[in-house]
């Protein structure tokens, strides 16, 4: 269920999606299980200010890569978002979110993460934004003793193609203090989505990102 307007990056709209899988085993009727994909965004606009919060909750029970093998997962992510337009086309954006990865398994690693991200948004066309902005958070592993901190640099554009189809781009690098090493890694997600027709939407996604190992307890770039 959606409401409001989704073609412009900072426009008034709220968004709830929830997709339950059932998977039936013919032999090993023990793995049988349901999975549930969650989200939901609230996105407000008055005046000059505008204010989000958006949350995701996944739980999976499928062939984990990290692990090689089925291993129950949940993965809770909450947002939150504060942009001001100092001119038309100007505007500074602030950007909050915290991630708590858990694993059904005695050997899997838990953790949690907590990260913020500042930019500054300019509206170059009416169509295209393009923004640059710095970022810092922290990684806790559940039973490891230090936290992986990191800071990122990135740059980022968004463009209305059409009525129908938006493209974002970002990228940059996430430069990382951990307990091995300094790390610098480079980051970049690439998404198009379209809606063709009225009930109908497609999406392509491509990403390179640091994600947290469940198996090994540190970090691991996807």
């Amino acid at each position: 269920m959606q409401a409001g307007n989704f073609n412009a990056a900072y426009a008034s709209r709220a968004k709830v999606e929830y997709t339950p899988q059932a998977y039936v085993f013919v032999e090993h009727s023990e793995e049988n299980s349901v999975d549930h994909d969650a989200e939901f965004e609230v996105q407000y606009t008055a005046g000059r200010a505008t204010g989000a919060v958006r949350g995701s909750y996944r739980k999976t029970s499928g062939g984990n890569p990290d692990f090689g093998e089925r291993v129950d997962a949940q993965v809770g992510n909450v947002e939150l978002m504060m942009a001001y337009a100092f001119t038309s086309r100007t505007r500074a954006e602030i950007t909050g979110r915290y991630t708590d990865r858990r694993y059904d398994a005695e050997y899997a690693f838990d953790s949690k993460e907590s990260s913020a991200q500042a930019y500054v948004d300019y509206e170059a066309t009416d169509k295209t934004h393009l923004a640059a902005g710095l970022g810092a958070g922290k990684l806790d592993v559940v039973g490891v003793d230090s936290a992986q901190n990191f800071q990122r640099a990135l740059l980022r554009m968004r463009s209305q193609i059409t009525s129908q189809t938006q493209f974002t781009a970002e990228g940059g690098a996430d430069f990382r203090q951990t307990d091995a090493a300094d790390r610098i890694t480079p980051v970049v997600q690439v998404a198009l989505n379209t809606a063709p027709q009225e009930g109908t939407e497609l999406g392509l996604r491509l990403t390179r990102e640091i994600q947290p190992s469940g198996s090994l307890g540190g970090g691991r770039t996807m």
